[in-house]
């Protein structure tokens, strides 16, 4: 599931339910609204894409 925190807007996947954000360590986490889990899974993309390019270039 993807979580969010309402102060300081980190964004998160964990598999167990929480409360506790990782980051801020309040307890003020949701589950993400559908703009969050969007924006979530377009970085994780960008991250996905960045890496691949960065192995490539260690491949050649």
């Amino acid at each position: 599931m993807i979580y969010e925190c309402r102060l300081c807007n980190f964004i998160f996947e964990r598999r167990a339910d929480t409360i506790i954000c990782p980051v801020c360590g309040k307890y003020s986490v949701t589950e993400a609204s559908e703009e969050a889990k969007a924006k979530f899974f377009a970085l994780q993309e960008e991250e996905k894409q960045k890496n691949e390019k960065t192995e490539m270039k260690e491949e050649q």
